[in-house]
């Protein structure tokens, strides 16, 4: 997935490095209601599994068949990506991301998905495993970049419920998410990354 290794070499470079404690170590996407259908992560997503999203159509037609796509959770580092995700999505996810070097899966079986409670407490606790070591997480939360348009990190804190359940001390939270962890906004970097040519990009 030279898509994913294109954002992992960005990260060991420490390119993403903006007024901040440090440099950006980990790139946060969420799709669905854990994110509230945001935009920016939705746009990533698609050009992660190949999609241009500078043109209309998506090269990954599997991802795009698959009914429950929104509950999923996918945190780049610069050596691994973690995907959380569900028994009913996850076959599409790993025809498609199945081959990413370091891949580290978050995903119940189906037995134990139905146990709606279970599930949601896996999926926070996921969370919270997954980003408690990064101190500065980036996050795509406008699709498209205009420098009219402010971001406030506490946004996350009130429009997204799996930022929200960071704070569950009872699983493990650690309080406010943008309290223990500086949060940027991609999309000035992202628009740089998108507007590059590759493989995937000249098939389009």
């Amino acid at each position: 997935m030279e898509r994913f290794r294109k954002i992992q070499h960005i990260l060991r470079s420490g390119k993403w490095h903006p007024n901040s404690s440090g440099e950006v170590s980990a790139v946060l996407l969420a799709l669905g209601i854990d994110a509230r259908f945001n935009e920016g992560c939705s746009r990533l997503f698609e050009w992660l599994c190949g999609g241009n999203p500078l043109s209309s159509g998506p090269e990954s037609e599997n991802i795009e068949e698959v009914e429950d796509m929104e509950d999923v959770i996918i945190l780049i580092t610069s050596d691994s990506v973690h995907l959380y995700c569900n028994p009913i999505n996850s076959n599409a996810l790993l025809q498609v991301l199945g081959k990413i070097n370091n891949l580290q899966l978050h995903c119940l079986n189906t037995e134990l998905y139905k146990d709606s409670d279970f599930a949601q407490e896996f999926k926070v606790k996921t969370f919270i495993q997954m980003t408690t070591p990064h101190a500065v997480v980036g996050v795509p939360y406008f699709a498209v970049h205009d420098p009219s348009q402010s971001f406030d990190p506490m946004k996350l804190e009130s429009e997204w419920p799996i930022v929200m359940s960071y704070a569950a001390e009872e699983l493990g939270g650690h309080g406010f998410f943008t309290l223990g962890h500086e949060v940027v906004e991609l999309s000035p970097y992202l628009e740089e990354v998108y507007a590059e040519l590759d493989p995937s990009s000249l098939r389009d």
